[in-house]
């Protein structure tokens, strides 16, 4: 019998936002470290600006949909995956206009590939789910 057990995966939960710009705009970032290193979340967190932030080993019933791929009431998701790193990085914003979805997230793609250190932008997946 093998004693090996997936791990339980723990989620760096960050709420605000760094862009000072964003008026009306809710950003909530979530980090998934699929393997379990606790470790990794806190040091996630210490190095955040950002107050706030917690690790969890769940996600509230709100926002778990994410972990699926599926959508969420109310704002766009970006997800960020890429092979240097376990699991995914997923950025929801609320408040966002719902009027041209496609354009919206196009827009969200744009910003987040023009921002991502240079091996997410060679490397990396990027995705954007509307709401709900």
């Amino acid at each position: 019998m093998s004693g090996a057990c997936a791990a339980t995966p723990i989620y760096y939960v960050a709420e605000g936002s760094m862009a000072p710009n964003a008026r009306g705009i809710t950003t909530l970032t979530v980090r998934a470290f699929d393997n379990g290193d606790a470790g990794a979340c806190t040091r996630a967190q210490l190095q955040s600006p950002l107050r706030g932030t917690r690790c969890a080993r769940e996600l509230p019933d709100e926002i778990a949909p994410i972990l699926r791929d599926q959508r969420v009431a109310n704002a766009y998701v970006v997800k960020v995956t890429s092979p240097e790193a376990p699991g995914a990085s997923y950025t929801l914003r609320y408040g966002m206009s719902t009027r041209d979805p496609a354009d919206v997230c196009k827009n969200l793609l744009d910003y987040e590939k023009k921002y991502a250190s240079p091996y997410v932008q060679r490397y990396g997946r990027l995705t954007c789910t509307v709401p709900r």
